[in-house]
């Protein structure tokens, strides 16, 4: 079975019989990561066509995850979302963490967690949720179960098997359509760092509340931001305080000679000759650069919320090449091969909102369809706008995708 085909699980420790395996036939799922029981399951599991490991295998990139979801309140009722007086409730999402990961190995991308143990009674679209988030970004979830729902299909309870399909629909939804993860991610803005050591927080979060503010963007490893091809980006900001390598520093040059907004930390504001030009944003230096420019903060950057929120002022919001309105609690990611694009939703509350949600695309397109975990894809038409056209979606509870084709 080639690497990229594999659909890993995690064996549950309440099963102690190879009877289980038969609640996996017929779904996704055929890679069982069993531990200790690796032995016991091999040969039923071979008979189904399913791998069964001790570990997950060097071959994947396997990251640590976090159980996706609104943040629950632990001082407030359990369906309170977590949330400061006037701010958007605290969201947990894996995207940003398996698009780093994406950037930083050519391996296929797995993301372990486990569903948390006060969570109380989990529904299947808390499951659906962990593999959409995952998904989205172009990964795969190593499905875990709760000891309450690996007993319940133990038992062969009827909602239980009925939930574990449902599990299993998800799986297949996004496998029948991996060809996605393969697509180019969009954005204008490239984010360039090493992501570790003492540049790891500001970068790393940078991604994680960017993401927050469905603030499209690629990323780039430093150690290969020489062979990264910038064309068709607005806006890159480096994030390392020391100095670029040599080849590095030429590319991202050339990037803001070229018409590109280069943003760097305040400790390389002088390392790229320019002109005084005036800044959309107050505590910016920006030089013009040739046919960019090059801006660079007057303090370190310390909070990698505010920074999210610069960088977006910077390169302008009317670059953005999709945006989304009366998102709530909605996450977008989005990817490209030409003439299509997918763009897809992820509704973290879980729930259809109160208002309805619309998304701009900058590009025009021939052909939109509309798809949902739970039903065929209809087709959706545009309204034209005076910067590309606008979609009007139908109500979604957790998760949709808008398949454009044809783009003019």
């Amino acid at each position: 079975m080639a690497v990229e085909d594999r659909v890993p699980m995690r064996w549950p420790a309440g099963w102690d019989s190879p009877s289980g395996l038969g609640l996996l036939k017929d779904t996704p799922v055929n890679c069982l990561i069993a531990g200790q029981r690796a032995g016991l399951l091999r040969e039923p599991a071979a008979k189904l066509g399913i791998a069964v490991l001790d570990t997950p295998p060097d071959d994947v990139a396997v990251i640590d995850g976090a159980w996706p979801g609104m943040r629950i309140s632990q001082t407030r009722r359990r369906d309170d979302a977590e949330a400061g007086p006037t701010g958007a409730p605290w969201i947990d999402s894996n995207g940003w963490a398996v698009k780093l990961a994406r950037a930083r190995s050519p391996k296929p991308v797995w993301v372990a967690f486990d569903p948390p143990k006060d969570a109380g009674t989990l529904t299947p679209d808390r499951f659906q949720l962990a593999a959409a988030d995952v998904a989205v970004a172009g990964g795969r979830w190593i499905v875990s179960l709760d000891d309450a729902t690996a007993a319940a299909l133990g038992r062969g309870e009827a909602s239980a098997i009925e939930g574990w399909r449902k599990v299993a629909a998800a799986l297949a939804f996004f496998e029948t359509r991996k060809a996605w993860r393969d697509w180019t991610p969009m954005g204008s803005l490239a984010v360039i760092s090493d992501f570790a050591g003492d540049n790891e927080f500001l970068a790393t979060e940078f991604l994680n509340l960017a993401a927050r503010r469905n603030l499209l963007y690629r990323v780039v490893d430093k150690a290969r931001a020489a062979q990264f091809v910038f064309s068709g980006l607005r806006a890159a900001l480096y994030v390392d305080k020391e100095a670029p390598p040599a080849p590095v520093f030429e590319k991202l040059a050339g990037f803001a000679k070229g018409g590109g907004t280069l943003i760097v930390p305040a400790a390389l504001a002088g390392k790229f000759a320019g002109t005084p030009a005036s800044s959309p944003i107050d505590g910016y230096d920006v030089r013009a650069l040739g046919q960019g420019r090059v801006a660079a903060p007057t303090k370190e950057w310390d909070d990698p919320f505010v920074l999210a929120g610069d960088a977006h002022i910077l390169m302008s919001r009317r670059y953005d090449p999709v945006r989304i309105f009366n998102a709530g609690s909605v996450f977008v990611n989005c990817a490209e091969r030409e003439p299509g694009a997918v763009i897809q939703l992820v509704n973290f509350a879980r729930r259809e909102s109160a208002n309805q949600i619309s998304v701009a695309v900058s590009k025009v397109y021939a052909q939109a369809r509309f798809h949902t975990l739970a039903a065929d894809p209809a087709p959706l038409k545009p309204v034209s706008v005076a910067r590309g056209v606008e979609f009007h979606l139908p109500p979604f509870a957790l998760y949709a995708a808008l398949e454009l084709e044809g783009a003019k």
